[in-house]
């Protein structure tokens, strides 16, 4: 999953990819990733994906989030 700010609108968009090379739509910068698949939480959550995805919310960096947002350009 990628958040990204728009070049061409300036919005909030945001895309589900099933492979990090391909299918991002264009004039997308990138603001968040999250990565889903089973590799990146396997090892520490199991099977209990919601508890992966609560501890990631809980880390990201919502200040440096911010910043990429309002450093890019419309």
């Amino acid at each position: 999953v990628v958040v990204t700010k728009s070049k061409v609108d300036g919005k909030i968009h945001t895309y589900i990819m099933y492979e990090h090379h391909i299918g991002l739509p264009v004039h997308q910068e990138i603001i968040l990733a999250l990565d889903c698949w089973e590799h990146a939480f396997m090892i520490d959550y199991g099977t209990k994906k919601a508890d992966y995805l609560t501890a990631f919310l809980k880390n990201v960096n919502w200040d440096e989030v911010n910043k990429r947002f309002e450093g890019i350009r419309s």
